[in-house]
């Protein structure tokens, strides 16, 4: 009987103490979680009304062709190959983007605005009867800890969907115990461009580059013999800046204040600008994409072209 009474109590109290347990876990989290929606919902459907607006083209563009509407047909392909023709470009801006474990937002707003950045950046060349054609590489860094994946690249393009479904394949993970990131490789490979016509390099990171000792400590957990069958020499921030220094600027945007010193230093160095993006602001995404696109323009046609931008789009 007492056995029966004490299972009773047992039971009757566990039950009020997982309630209210599970009560305050919810009350604890719930709000969390609101908020954490909150933020990442609106970047999820930022591009909603530019894919609806595609969507509805290209409806329109194969009703044309089942009706036989040949002008309807020239106007859609004109338009939407508008800027990515073979003739050569006169800007070939490589963006180097740090995708270490704490740079996700950054990439994930840089997906949703790389197609705002093209629009914009042709709109303004466009109305001042400027030669449209530019292409944009984006290549993504790590470091040294993440061997396999330490620098990933896309081709050079005219086309952003392109640009857009590489980004798809870039996530943020990894980066060093001691902060810094191999800014080095990047440059490495911005020198390796120069061949190929790049004509500015934009950094986008949170980390300032690797010091010679953190780089030999990071090469050493592979050994010579892996890295021999890799692109990458050993080499150093500075001495890949030397090389850069006189033929292209590097413009350096950093996400956190840690970065600052370090960045400042590299698009000095090149005669660059460098500037903070608040990308985890309300205005993350539009910061992100003016930074960007103003740089590209600027390129382009120098500082009348680029006050043609802000004038239009009344970025400051």
């Amino acid at each position: 009987m007492r056995h029966k009474l004490f299972t009773s109590f047992l039971r009757k109290y566990s039950y009020i103490y997982i309630y209210q347990f599970s009560s305050k876990l919810h009350s604890t989290i719930d709000p969390l979680r609101q908020k954490y929606f909150d933020k990442k919902y609106p970047e999820r459907i930022r591009n909603k009304q530019q894919i609806l607006e595609s969507h509805n083209r290209t409806g329109t563009y194969v009703k044309a062709l089942f009706d036989g509407d040949n002008e309807a047909v020239r106007k859609y392909l004109v338009n939407e190959n508008r800027g990515y023709g073979v003739d050569q470009s006169k800007s070939k801006t490589l963006i180097l983007l740090d995708a270490t474990g704490s740079m996700g937002e950054v990439i994930e707003k840089t997906k949703n605005t790389i197609k705002t950045m093209f629009t914009n950046a042709h709109a303004v060349l466009r109305e001042n009867n400027v030669a449209e054609s530019f292409e944009v590489m984006i290549a993504a860094y790590r470091n040294y800890s993440d061997s396999d994946q330490l620098f990933q690249c896309s081709g050079w393009e005219k086309n952003p969907d392109n640009l857009r479904t590489f980004i798809d394949t870039i996530k943020a993970f990894g980066g060093s115990s001691w902060g810094e990131e191999a800014i080095e490789v990047g440059l490495q490979h911005s020198n390796a461009e120069l061949a190929n016509g790049l004509t500015q390099v934009i950094l986008i990171g949170d980390m300032g580059p690797n010091t010679r000792e953190q780089i030999q400590i990071g090469r050493g957990f592979n050994g010579p013999e892996y890295w021999s069958k890799t692109p990458f020499t050993q080499t150093y921030f500075e001495d890949e800046l030397q090389q850069l220094k006189g033929k292209v600027k590097v413009h350096a945007l950093y996400v956190e204040k840690e970065a600052r010193e370090s960045f400042e230093y590299i698009a000095r160095y090149t005669a660059g600008e460098c500037r903070e993006l608040d990308i985890n602001s309300d205005q993350g995404a539009e910061n992100l994409t003016h930074l960007v696109t103003e740089r590209i323009v600027e390129n382009i046609g120098g500082e009348v072209l680029l006050k043609k931008y802000k004038d239009k789009f009344g970025y400051l």
